[in-house]
């Protein structure tokens, strides 16, 4: 279920389905285009390899009808509740909630939504959102960094927040330093490889907070790499000595 309202434009009609990664498919992969074709108005998308739609239920409707493959809503300026329900093969691999028109859209049309829910059962369910905390948890199981929630991850970001450790090697020396750093939470999935960010410049790699002249570290690479977290190494510079501080931030995607 969900509620629409249209901000900008006319009245329109959109639809919420629910698609499956079918019996063919492989647990948690997707197709590489999910949407290949969109079609002509009144059509919906064409989807991709080994997905399909699973078409509502005629029954248990909330302010829409059951329109080819999906629940037809139409969406005003006012705020309404739209629901219904899917029975789900037994057989599906995956699930994934869509929201889509299958017409034209005009130039700056705006919809809104809010207050998604998807529930076991037939039953309308008052919306209930959980505690903040909980729902950056949840987020954090497939994306996570070092950067402030607000903060967008960027190459010479600044040191507040990036993950440190000392040098235990002086000079250019190879894995002059080791940063360990755990994920918030344990991931979905061990993520692909995690981007590094420098505090200070524009390179990838760890950043000599102290010590003489502070400095980009050289030659990063992430080793242990797991749903848990994963270590940063590089070399150090000519002027780094033991126990400077030294220290990167970093992004990691453990999504489908």
């Amino acid at each position: 279920q969900f509620k629409f309202r249209l901000s900008v434009g006319s009245n329109k009609t959109l639809k919420i389905g629910l698609i499956q990664n079918n019996s063919a498919a492989t647990v948690d992969v997707l197709a590489a285009s999910f949407v290949p074709t969109w079609g002509a108005n009144g059509v919906d998308p064409t989807l991709g390899t080994n997905l399909a739609y699973i078409v509502p239920s005629s029954t248990g409707l909330d302010n829409c009808t059951v329109v080819s493959n999906g629940l037809s809503c139409s969406v005003t300026n006012a705020w309404q509740r739209f629901s219904g329900t899917f029975l789900v093969p037994t057989d599906c691999r995956n699930l994934t909630v869509a929201v889509w028109t299958d017409n034209q859209m005009t130039a700056l049309d705006d919809n809104l939504m809010t207050e998604a829910g998807v529930f076991i059962g037939s039953e309308i369910m008052d919306w209930s959102p959980v505690p903040q905390e909980l729902d950056v948890r949840a987020c954090q199981r497939f994306y996570a960094k070092s950067f402030p929630a607000a903060t967008v991850p960027v190459q010479n970001g600044g040191v507040a927040g990036s993950c440190c450790d000392i040098i235990g090697k002086a000079a250019a020396t190879a894995l002059a330093s080791h940063i360990p750093i755990r994920f918030p939470v344990t991931m979905y999935k061990t993520p692909a490889t995690p981007v590094l960010y420098s505090p200070s410049s524009a390179a990838a790699a760890p950043w000599r907070i102290d010590g003489t002249t502070p400095a980009v570290q050289t030659a990063p690479a992430i080793i242990q790499l797991s749903d848990q977290g994963f270590v940063v190494t590089s070399t150090g510079d000519a002027a780094g000595a033991v126990g400077d501080l030294v220290g990167v931030h970093y992004s990691a995607d453990g999504e489908i």
